[in-house]
């Protein structure tokens, strides 16, 4: 068996640490960097940064090269570190990587996302004034988390990417028992934007539902207002972007253009980071999708899915700039080819609410039936009410409407015995969705057995539950659920989740004391005294 010296191991322990980012390839061959154990070079002439995502990673160095920035300064200070931990001048380093975004010397590189796309191939062209397709830079293909990176001729100007082909994930079909969701084909063009590349100026730009929207919004300024490509794309980005996941004056740091969207299947968390409320907003289209799907008869995830949803909102923006559900050839509908009917299966319209109350009811959808996600209804109030309040004239013709985020408030009015022999028992609640809500849709009860029973409104906001099944193990669980679909039923016990206690006797109660008719008393309910003493014969129990 072959073993290491210490120095050889020490440097395969480094190799394999800097082995999981594409480095640059080094100035120096590997054997100059060992000879340097002997005679160490002269600090090299600091050059200007490349990006700041290689000034984080040289910083994560320990100033290796002193402050040089330049991405082949911070390919020289790994071989520096790599000569000085392999000459056993430096301790192998506890480094926090930080993944730079041109990672590899790519001149552009990103994510492709709605889950991540794998295997779709990513072209990148000219970008022409009128936001037109031009001539051909370069292509790739994305790997399992949609990264890519290219690497271009000498040009600068404007870059449209273009990915198409590959498979993401659905979030939303995510199976029941946590498996994960499966994968549907990337069958449409999905676009993003770079603008004013520069060549030796490596870039960032990630491929998003975003992205797409933002180039079809920008396309329709430049045609009928006359605006600058550069203007068009920027207000685009910036519209689109506070409507999408940032709350005013409260967080506003989600930038589409460089955050790469959480993963919320495979990332629980209850902080809303920007990569958190990207997550949250890809996985409202693709539940937003399964709903129009099922409303239409559809199979999920076939004729309408997420991407479908989205070139039909883009279709929207390019029409007219706003998101009003009018297309060039009129009214969009999903499936495009469906019916709007007023019973049985129907296809959906689009308005301006479709990203606004439905996207936000369908995040809340997805929030209470994940619990995976780590998140809960509450997590999500300030993000889903500044989604379905916004009224930005620039994206919407009408004002925005209150989203209710939280399920209804409940009260125990009429309980039922602490303990009964009957197979059925009645109790009455009431139900209080608060001002400016959605109102309350339904209220259900779990008996001990996991049965559930539907309540009855019998009044204003007052709901009963009739013959409720009792089972040998006691005690309700009660919530409701409102039109906006929040429910109660996965919250911890309080007011938006009643536990109503409720026994089963296993023997009947014994006769009360007073209404005891005793042998030869002609029905006197008046025993003597020393007959009014309870038995001590075990399980009676008092009524």
């Amino acid at each position: 068996m072959l073993t290491l010296s210490g120095t050889a191991a020490r440097l395969g322990l480094l190799v394999r640490a800097f082995g999981r980012h594409r480095l640059l390839k080094p100035e120096k061959p590997l054997g100059r960097v060992f000879a340097e154990c002997v005679t160490p070079s002269a600090p090299r002439k600091p050059q200007p940064p490349r990006s700041s995502g290689e000034t984080a990673l040289n910083m994560r160095l320990g100033g290796v090269h002193g402050g040089e920035t330049s991405a082949q300064g911070w390919t020289d200070g790994r071989a520096a570190m790599v000569a000085a931990v392999a000459c056993g001048r430096a301790p192998l380093p506890d480094v926090a990587w930080v993944d730079a975004p041109d990672a590899g010397g790519f001149d552009l590189s990103g994510y492709a996302v709605k889950g991540p796309i794998s295997g779709g191939t990513v072209t990148a062209y000219k970008l022409l004034p009128e936001l037109s397709r031009g001539e051909l830079l370069a292509s790739t293909t994305t790997d399992e988390t949609g990264f890519f990176g290219l690497t271009l001729p000498a040009y600068n100007g404007n870059v449209l990417l273009v990915v198409r082909g590959g498979t993401y994930l659905e979030e939303a079909l995510a199976l029941p028992d946590g498996g994960q969701p499966p994968r549907l084909m990337v069958d449409v063009d999905f676009v993003g934007l770079v603008m004013d590349y520069r060549t030796g100026q490596p870039a960032t730009a990630n491929l998003t539902p975003i992205s797409h929207l933002a180039y079809h919004l920008a396309r329709y300024h430049v045609r009928e207002h006359l605006e600058p490509a550069a203007q068009a794309v920027d207000d685009a980005f910036s519209h689109l972007g506070a409507h999408f996941g940032n709350v005013p004056r409260t967080a506003t740091d989600l930038d589409w253009r460089t955050v790469t969207p959480a993963s919320l299947t495979e990332t629980p968390s209850a902080q809303l980071t920007a990569a958190q409320r990207a997550g949250l907003i890809l996985v409202g289209f693709s539940q937003l999708a399964l709903t129009m799907s099922a409303r239409a008869g559809l199979s999920p995830g076939g004729q309408v899915n997420a991407l479908s949803l989205v070139s039909a909102l883009a279709e929207d923006l390019e029409a007219d700039g706003k998101f009003d559900g009018l297309g060039s050839r009129g009214r969009l509908l999903l499936p495009s080819d469906g019916q709007v009917r007023s019973s049985g299966p129907s296809a959906t319209a689009l308005d301006g609410s479709t990203v606004r109350h439905h996207l936000a009811g369908a995040i809340a959808d997805f929030v209470n039936s994940n619990a995976s996600s780590g998140l809960t209804i509450p997590d999500t109030e300030g993000m889903l009410t500044a989604l379905s309040t916004n009224s930005d004239p620039y994206l919407f013709d009408t004002p925005g409407t209150p989203f209710d985020v939280l399920p209804p408030r409940l009260k125990l009015v009429s309980p039922p015995p602490l303990e009964t022999d009957q197979k059925t028992v009645s109790f009455v609640v009431s139900a209080d969705d608060g001002p400016d809500s959605a109102g309350v849709k339904a209220v259900f009860a779990r008996n001990g057995r996991g049965t559930v029973i539907a309540a009855t409104a019998v009044g204003q906001g007052i709901w009963r539950f009739a013959k409720a099944p009792m089972a040998s193990q006691p005690d309700f669980d009660v919530w409701a659920v409102d039109r906006a679909n929040n429910s109660g039923e996965l919250l911890p016990l309080g007011e938006y989740h009643l536990h109503v206690p409720c026994a089963l006797y296993t023997e009947p109660p014994l006769p009360r004391p007073d209404r005891v008719v005793f042998p030869g008393s002609s029905g006197s309910s008046t025993p003597p005294s020393a007959a009014l003493e309870r038995p001590s014969s075990a399980g009676a129990r008092p009524q």
